[in-house]
C-alpha cells in the first residue's frame, strides 16, 4: 500500500492550497496527499524525551541557555510535563504556553511569532485522546463513537498521525524534527521562524486557529473529538474572505464557496453527505 492516504479536506493543507489557485477564477481545488508513516500505531506514537540534564526543582522543570536565561519552564511530575507551561524568546515575548497533563496538551495552547503577535490558537483534549486510543485498539467491534477509529478501520497510520503535534502544525512549514528531545525543540523555536511543539501526542477538540504575522487571521474553525466539525473560514493575508463551508465528522460537508480578492464570488463547491465533491459552479467576476 502507498505509504500516503488520499485524505480531502484534513489539515490545513486542503485549503491553503486554495491560495495558489485564487488567482486564476477557473482554478478547481486539488486532491491533497498527506504524508502519513506507514510504520506508525496507535502503541508506537512518537513520545517526548525529557532531557535529564534540565533544571529540576520539586514539581518544575527548566531550560537555561549558555547565559543563564530561563527560556522555558514547565510542570514535572513523574518524568513527564505536567501543569502549566510557557516558553520565550531571547527578547521575553512568549513563544507559546498551555497546559499538560502527563505529557498531553490539555485545553487551549497558545503560540506567537517573535514579535508578539499571536501565531496559533489550538484546543486539545488530554482525557479524550486517551478514550480514542483505547477505542483504536479494540477498533474491530460492534460499535465505535470516535470518527477517528472509523479512520483507523480504513488506514491505522492516517489516523495515528492525526494525533500527534506534527499533524496540528504541519500548516506552519516547519522542518522535520531530528529529535523528541524537549531542549532540542524549544531551541529549534528560538533559532528557526517555525514552530515545534514541546509534545509530541494531541487531540484536538475545540477552536482551531491560525495567523498571519501581524495578527491577520488566516483560518478559523472547529474540531471535535479529532476531526474537523462545523464552519470553516480561511482569508487572504490581505484580510480578505477566501474561502468558507462546513465540516461534518472531518470531511467537507454540503456548499464551499470560494472568492477572489475582490470579495466576488468565484464558485460553490457542493458534497455529498460522504464528503464527495458532486458539482462545481462557476459564476461570473
Amino acid at each position: 500500500m502507498n505509504k500516503h492516504l488520499l485524505i480531502t479536506g484534513l489539515g490545513m493543507l486542503f485549503l491553503s492550497a486554495l491560495h495558489a489557485q485564487n488567482k486564476a477564477s477557473h482554478a478547481i481545488p486539488r486532491t491533497v496527499l498527506v504524508p502519513v508513516p506507514a510504520t506508525t500505531s496507535v502503541n508506537h506514537l512518537p513520545h517526548l524525551q525529557i532531557d535529564k540534564h534540565l533544571v529540576r526543582q520539586d514539581d518544575r522543570v527548566t531550560g537555561v541557555n549558555a547565559n543563564g536565561d530561563t527560556f522555558f519552564t514547565g510542570g514535572f511530575k513523574r518524568n513527564q510535563l505536567h501543569g502549566n507551561w510557557i516558553s520565550s524568546y531571547p527578547s521575553g515575548n512568549l513563544i507559546d504556553s498551555g497546559r499538560m497533563v502527563k505529557s498531553i496538551p490539555d485545553g487551549e495552547w497558545k503560540s506567537w511569532y517573535p514579535d508578539g503577535s499571536l501565531r496559533t490558537i489550538r484546543n486539545y483534549h488530554a482525557e479524550k485522546l486517551a478514550y480514542v486510543k483505547n477505542e483504536i485498539i479494540r477498533k474491530n467491534g460492534r460499535s465505535t463513537f470516535f470518527v477517528l477509529t472509523d479512520i483507523a478501520k480504513q488506514n491505522a497510520s492516517a489516523a495515528n498521525q492525526m494525533m500527534t503535534a506534527a499533524y496540528s502544525f504541519h500548516a506552519l512549514d516547519n522542518p522535520a524534527p531530528q529529535s523528541n528531545s524537549l531542549e532540542k525543540r524549544v531551541i529549534s523555536n528560538v533559532s528557526h521562524s517555525s514552530y515545534l511543539a514541546p509534545f509530541t501526542e494531541c487531540l484536538h477538540h475545540g477552536l482551531y486557529m491560525n495567523f498571519f504575522p501581524g495578527g491577520i487571521m488566516k483560518d478559523s474553525g472547529y474540531y471535535k473529538n479529532g476531526v474537523r466539525d462545523g464552519l470553516w473560514k480561511e482569508w487572504n493575508s490581505d484580510g480578505t474572505v477566501l474561502a468558507m463551508g462546513q465540516y461534518k465528522h472531518g470531511k467537507p460537508y454540503r456548499d464551499w464557496k470560494f472568492y477572489n480578492r475582490q470579495g466576488k464570488l468565484m464558485y460553490i463547491h457542493l458534497y455529498n453527505e460522504n464528503g464527495k465533491l458532486k458539482d462545481v459552479i462557476k459564476r461570473k467576476v
